[in-house]
């Protein structure tokens, strides 16, 4: 791989974007079809030769799990409507109304942010909780939504347990709820480049 290429990588790790952005970005913008696996090996061998660009991971210094190793992944949610179900519409980003949603956590695990952008305006609300909990989770969601509830018609998450209660959500502000897909964070890129921005 060339120069320029690991100095694009490095630039989005500055931004605090995961390996799946990262990747997704590079194909979408058609530089190069390259895998998390490489990009992770890449810091990998960096951190090895005295580097240390895996400071810059969300998950500094921890190894990286192939998605095949048991225990990958997040906690079932109970009636999980999948993302493939939501309405082509949202992908095209041209109606106001379809939000996505992550929490940020705090330094030393101390608190956390609920963050919430409007895929089409980027409008971004941000709710402070005491933790990932899911009920504190939905509390902040609804509080900070409902105000604007007429103009909310999608939420999609990831799927983090603080998102189990999404059918209370969902009732609260008569919207649909969806999950992205397991280790598919670009499906919520817009959320995921705007809490970047906020760390």
């Amino acid at each position: 791989m060339t120069a320029a290429l690991w100095a694009m990588v490095r630039e989005k790790l500055a931004l605090h974007w995961s390996l799946e952005p990262i990747a997704g970005r590079l194909r979408h913008d058609g530089v190069v079809a390259l895998s998390t696996t490489w990009i992770y090996r890449y810091i990998w061998s960096n951190r090895v030769a005295g580097g240390s660009l895996y400071k810059l991971l969300r998950r500094s210094g921890k190894r990286y799990r192939r998605r095949s190793q048991r225990g990958a992944g997040r906690g079932l949610i109970p009636n999980r409507v999948d993302i493939s179900e939501r309405d082509s519409i949202v992908e095209r980003k041209t109606r106001i109304g379809d939000q996505e949603v992550d929490t940020i956590i705090g330094g030393k695990h101390q608190g956390a942010l609920v963050s919430m952008v409007d895929r089409a305006s980027r409008c971004t609300f941000l709710a402070l909780v005491s933790s990932k909990a899911a009920i504190g989770v939905r509390r902040a969601i609804v509080a900070c939504l409902k105000p604007v509830k007429d103009r909310v018609l999608t939420i999609t998450a990831d799927n983090g347990k603080e998102f189990a209660h999404r059918e209370q959500i969902a009732r609260a502000l008569s919207a649909s709820f969806y999950f992205a897909q397991p280790y598919h964070s670009l499906e919520r890129g817009l959320n995921e480049h705007t809490n970047g921005l906020v760390r």
